[in-house]
């Protein structure tokens, strides 16, 4: 079968008696524009193909001076053969395979770097979770500290009112014995305060138990919280010795 013959100089749309830097600021223009990766269009990977093929023989002096007698011969009619063909095909098919090389490299190395910002990205993430927690945690004890003071204070306060009422139940249940007072209305007023006092003492028992409850709680949240840290420290030294 009679090979097709192909004008390169048509292809890469240049003169003749184009110089190698023109030939190669052209190539450059040429493959941005056919390169399958930057153009889907059917037509740009046989278009590259032409273009690659162009560029080998135009771009080496000895290829381009036969190519040149080859290409005048077949402006006479005549049909010569390109002894350079076999030459220029696997040039071609070398200059594909370390495209696709090339390019597989490029995409592990995307992949690695892709996939060493995730774990990071998940590194932070943890990190930072465990961070707000020792922190919400420490807020609450430190809102806790605050509110058991305040209540410690409420409470002293309380006490001292219901020894101040005892003592003047007592001062006043002297008198009426003195005056000789009916004790009905002193003993309504002392089992009044005792049953403040015990209902303080019942609400300082049920505060006990809650802050009981409460501090086991926070114990197993930093525990938790702990537990992430080493996790995160654990991996991240794994990763560096690895």
């Amino acid at each position: 079968m009679p090979r097709v013959f192909k004008d390169y100089y048509e292809i890469l749309g240049i003169s003749p008696n184009a110089d190698i830097k023109s030939i190669r600021a052209v190539y450059r223009r040429l493959a941005r524009q056919y390169h399958p990766d930057l153009n889907p269009s059917p037509e740009a990977t046989s278009m590259m193909q032409d273009v690659n093929e162009a560029y080998q023989v135009l771009s080496d002096p000895p290829q381009r001076r036969m190519y040149d007698s080859y290409r005048a011969a077949h402006a006479r009619g005549s049909q010569p053969s390109y002894s350079a063909d076999a030459q220029r095909r696997r040039a071609e098919a070398e200059y594909w395979q370390r495209t696709a090389r090339d390019y597989e490299r490029q995409a592990a190395a995307r992949r690695a770097a892709e996939e060493q910002k995730r774990r990071a990205e998940a590194e932070q993430r943890a990190k930072e979770q465990a961070e707000a927690i020792l922190q919400r945690i420490e807020r609450e004890r430190r809102r806790r500290e605050a509110a058991e003071a305040e209540e410690e204070a409420r409470e002293q306060q309380q006490r001292e009112q219901a020894e101040a009422i005892l003592r003047r139940i007592e001062k006043e249940r002297l008198r009426r014995e003195q005056a000789e007072v009916a004790q009905d209305d002193e003993r309504h007023r002392k089992e009044k305060a005792e049953a403040v006092l015990r209902k303080l003492y019942a609400e300082r028992r049920r505060r006990e138990a809650a802050e009981a409850v409460q501090e086991a709680r926070e114990e197993r949240q930093y525990e938790q919280a702990a537990e992430i840290l080493r996790r995160i420290e654990a991996e991240r030294l794994k990763r560096g010795t690895g």
